[in-house]
């Protein structure tokens, strides 16, 4: 969207250790990706914003689409 104010959710947004208002950086992983998608809650367990959609996604879709975003070469810590 070329007016969102929200970041794109990019192999190297996703992967590299962000600080998020003020807090600790943190990084994502498959399951913290699924999280973001599913519930809307980020690493930091910090609700994001409401304009950012959530997403009914399987378990399957969801952990395909973490490969295809990340390039497939970083394990998942989550089953």
């Amino acid at each position: 969207m070329p007016r969102s104010l929200a970041p794109r959710l990019t192999h190297d947004l996703l992967l590299a250790p962000r600080a998020r208002r003020g807090g600790p950086a943190s990084i994502y992983d498959r399951a913290a990706f699924c999280t973001l998608l599913q519930q809307g809650i980020d690493p930091a367990h910090v609700v994001v914003s409401v304009e950012m959609p959530l997403y009914v996604l399987s378990d399957r879709d969801c952990h395909a689409l973490w490969r295809y975003i990340t390039g497939g070469t970083h394990a998942a810590t989550a089953p």
